[in-house]
């Protein structure tokens, strides 16, 4: 369960994301929203594939499976797939994390985005088992149109921050992760404020 929960607009974003790639992308994501609609997911592939992005990209479905909710990853970026040592395109992130506690955050966070129609981003940390430092993780989860099937997507950018620098996520190596804050971005982008 997340620490702190804070509601802001997009506007708001240099001042509660703790990351400027993050604040970035979430403005970039808001200036393809049209008529208070998320984009399509042909309308992101540029997003998606600048330099510095794509690595650290996921994008997701939101599924029913076996009578519980899941995210089912349909492209998995470079650094995710180098970091967890697996294929996951195809996958569900219940099958690829074995930390329940941990996959049901991934997505109920997710959720939040595929219900709400809104942007949220999530803050954690993962603490070594064996000590030493901890990695900040920053989570950003956008909304995209639904799949004419009617299956919700989101686009999800997620980097870990060692003393403000990106780093890899510790992969392999046994830890816990601790939840953080979660912030809901009640906006499409400037001027159209719209809770949902």
């Amino acid at each position: 369960e997340f620490r702190r929960v804070l509601f802001r607009s997009i506007g708001e974003a240099d001042k509660v994301l703790g990351h400027p790639t993050l604040v970035d992308l979430l403005k970039l994501w808001a200036g393809l929203c049209r008529n208070g609609e998320p984009p399509a997911r042909e309308d992101v592939d540029d997003l998606i594939l600048k330099p510095g992005i794509y690595p650290q990209i996921m994008l997701l479905e939101g599924v029913e499976r076996n009578g519980r909710r899941d995210l089912r990853y349909r492209l998995i970026g470079t650094g995710f797939a180098q970091n967890l040592r697996a294929e996951m395109a195809g996958r569900y992130v219940r099958e690829v994390f074995a930390d329940s506690t941990y996959a049901d955050e991934l997505i109920a966070a997710a959720f939040l985005v595929i219900d709400g129609r809104q942007p949220i981003a999530t803050t954690g940390r993962y603490v070594p088992a064996a000590g030493g430092e901890a990695l900040d993780v920053y989570r950003l989860g956008l909304p995209l149109k639904k799949l004419p099937s009617g299956t919700p997507l989101l686009l999800v950018y997620q980097i870990s921050v060692h003393r403000g620098v990106i780093a890899d996520a510790p992969a392999g190596q046994p830890h816990s992760y601790e939840p953080g804050s979660l912030v809901a971005f009640a906006d499409r982008g400037p001027g159209r404020s719209q809770t949902t």
